[in-house]
């Protein structure tokens, strides 16, 4: 819709921008609200919002994309007292699908070496009981025909203002917390006795790394019509080196994302803060 009529100064400067006129936005949704009445009247068959129509072409990415992150909005958090989470989908969510996919890429090429991975919604900052990423047994692998297992842990953060619903912030979470297995980690339990933190996991890009992977899920999911909006719109999202390392748990609970606009408001670059150990870390 456009702004032939006066609209709200704050609705003008944050809204999407419009693809339709006012007359013809009126319209489709006046032709969408008698479809409605008759169906509702029984006087026909409504064919409201079907399959791959505009609304679910424009709609279903970002479900998708809510699905993946584990949305709070569509399932509250399991936040079991065990750090292994119950697989009840009806009830509660079990983790973050992303997370899992970020600890794959976090273990890079284990040499033929699988790693089957399932993350687990906890406040982050739980003490008691301590929910940590762990393999599932100290098995080392012998062989590329061999297979791990493990699981992560992490917590969604959505804007503070969120819960009041003003259509002001997006619906996604704003950042999630990730508590993942180092690279080291998973290279020595596949086979690589000699893998260095140092050379691994000591290093400034590895959350930029999986942070544009999630950026190219998402952009490989909108549609052409999105992609053309969002290039000429939108303010490009860039990743820069990362923040840490933390020296402690708390230092990297409570530093969150960092999102700082350029001068012309045409980019946002995206700073994460991480915390990595070696191995043989003091904790467990």
């Amino acid at each position: 819709m456009d702004d032939t009529m006066p609209l709200p100064s704050l609705v003008q400067s944050n809204d999407l921008k419009p693809t339709l006129s006012q007359v013809e936005a009126h319209k489709e949704i006046g032709d969408k609200m008698v479809n409605f009445i008759v169906g509702v009247r029984g006087d026909g068959t409504p064919v409201f919002n079907a399959k791959g129509d505009s609304a679910d072409k424009f709609m279903d990415p970002i479900i998708e994309g809510m699905v993946m992150e584990g949305s709070y909005h569509i399932r509250v958090p399991c936040y079991n007292i065990s750090t292994i989470n119950p697989d009840w989908p009806t009830r509660c969510e079990r983790g973050n699908k992303w997370v899992s996919e970020a600890q794959k890429m976090m273990g890079g090429d284990l040499g033929g070496v699988t790693f089957n991975t399932f993350d687990n919604f906890h406040r982050v900052y739980s003490v008691l009981p301590h929910h940590l990423p762990q393999f599932e047994d100290d098995k080392v692998c012998k062989s590329k025909d061999c297979q791990l297992n493990g699981w992560t842990v992490s917590e969604n953060y959505y804007e503070k203002l969120d819960v009041l619903d003003t259509g002001s912030n997006g619906q996604s979470a704003l950042e999630t917390k990730a508590k993942m297995l180092s690279r080291q980690q998973l290279q020595i339990h596949a086979g690589n006795a000699s893998a260095s933190f140092h050379e691994l996991d000591d290093n400034k890009h590895m959350c930029a790394d999986i942070n544009k992977k999630a950026l190219e899920w998402a952009l490989g999911k909108a549609s052409p019509a999105a992609i053309d909006d969002y290039n000429k719109y939108g303010k490009k999202l860039v990743f820069g080196e990362d923040y840490g390392s933390c020296d402690i748990g708390p230092t990297f609970i409570w530093t969150y994302l960092s999102f700082k606009d350029n001068k012309d408001k045409t980019e946002t670059t995206v700073v994460a803060p991480y915390m990595s150990t070696p191995a043989d870390y003091w904790e467990p």
